[in-house]
């Protein structure tokens, strides 16, 4: 982000003679890396889809004393657990950590990909991510509210804004079937809130 900062100097007995003059320079502001992922799993196979922001490289920690550094790994567990996955991710303004807790079987498919909860005011659900033809949207606010949507690609560019109206449970839907296949964000809008989550095209 670019922004133009102003500064003015001012004194006591200052006259028109004298004016001030404002001094301005451009100051360029670069975002920090974010943490993101989600796995399935099909028996103890698990394959991660990294959904990091602004990173570089990537440090996983598996929990069972397993790592990689591998953008999107798939990690081979020996038995079923619950095991604590670790995601660093770094770029050129530092790093950020993202971990949750996943439980696997040998004899079932697991997964988390697309639902995440913000916070106790919303809760999102999408599906499928990976999305190939369609991304489907499951928003449920606490308290009824207008709710703009935007999908951005990577490089900040807005590709599809829509105004959806005031209530507190939304199901959207958006064709993606044009869209190149890479990580693109949904923007969420309601009120003075604004959340963003990546999600991965196909």
């Amino acid at each position: 982000v670019t922004k133009t900062a102003s500064l003015t100097w001012l004194y006591d007995g200052w006259t028109t003679d004298c004016p001030s003059n404002a001094v301005t320079q451009t100051v360029t502001v670069n975002p920090g890396p974010t943490s993101a992922f989600a796995w399935s799993s099909t028996g103890l196979s698990v394959t991660f889809t990294n959904m990091s922001t602004d990173a570089t490289s990537y440090a996983w920690v598996f929990g069972d004393a397993g790592t990689a550094s591998a953008p999107n790994p798939v990690h081979n567990y020996a038995t079923s657990g619950t095991y604590t996955v670790e995601l660093t991710a770094t770029g050129a303004c530092g790093s950020n950590l993202s971990f949750t807790n996943i439980t696997i079987t040998d004899s079932t498919n697991e997964g988390n990909i697309g639902v995440v909860e913000f916070n106790d005011d919303l809760v999102v659900n999408m599906y499928p991510n990976p999305a190939s033809t369609q991304l489907n949207v499951d928003l449920n606010l606490k308290e009824a509210a207008d709710v703009n949507t935007q999908i951005i690609n990577s490089k900040g560019q807005l590709i599809y804004t829509q105004q959806n109206g005031n209530s507190n449970a939304f199901h959207l839907n958006y064709n993606t079937s044009a869209l190149e296949n890479g990580v693109y964000f949904l923007r969420i809008q309601y009120g003075d809130a604004v959340f963003s989550r990546p999600f991965l095209k196909q």
